[in-house]
């Protein structure tokens, strides 16, 4: 499906705050593969660094990617989904961190990995929580304000989000 294809360039190439008043492509994959992996695997694990996924269906391969911008292009119902491997899971992640460290190899220190440490204030200064921190490795984000909108975007999922549901298809789907 060609027009996924476009909408994902469009979701990289589109402009957002750099943090220092300027503005910068959302995403911007800077990676060396220096391992050995297949090719499917290598497009999975890219995509999924931008919050999307590689499908196919109905002959072709498409990237869904968690957008609130576009529209739901695909559906999902008891005809395609197999039977028995849904799992719904209600109460979001149990631990609620507050706080995510987020590994990059930042083009700015020659590429050397560095941490940010991105937190919900409100929760860490205004409730007093104690530090509840979960660990993000971002492989091609070589960026500093790239890592932090990905830190902020992944600590606010697993904080927000009360229901997940996952399920497998069969290839028709």
């Amino acid at each position: 499906d060609i027009q996924s294809f476009i909408d994902f360039a469009t979701l990289c190439n589109s402009t957002v705050p750099d943090g220092s008043g300027a503005t910068e492509a959302q995403h911007l994959l800077d990676l060396v593969m220096d391992r050995r992996k297949p090719h499917l695997t290598w497009a999975q694990d890219i995509l999924s660094l931008y919050r999307s996924g590689l499908l196919y269906s109905n002959g072709v391969y498409k990237i869904i990617t968690d957008r609130g911008d576009l529209p739901l292009r695909q559906v999902f119902h008891s005809g395609n989904m197999v039977p028995g491997a849904t799992e719904i899971r209600i109460g979001g992640d149990p631990l609620r961190p507050n706080q995510a460290s987020v590994r990059y190899a930042n083009r700015d220190m020659d590429y050397e990995q560095d941490v940010i440490y991105m937190q919900d204030s409100a929760s860490v200064l205004g409730a007093s929580d104690p530090i509840k921190d979960f660990e993000i490795a971002l492989v091609g984000v070589t960026r500093q304000s790239e890592a932090q909108r990905e830190g902020a975007w992944q600590l606010s999922r697993r904080r927000d989000i009360r229901r997940e549901v996952s399920w497998s298809t069969g290839l028709e789907a």
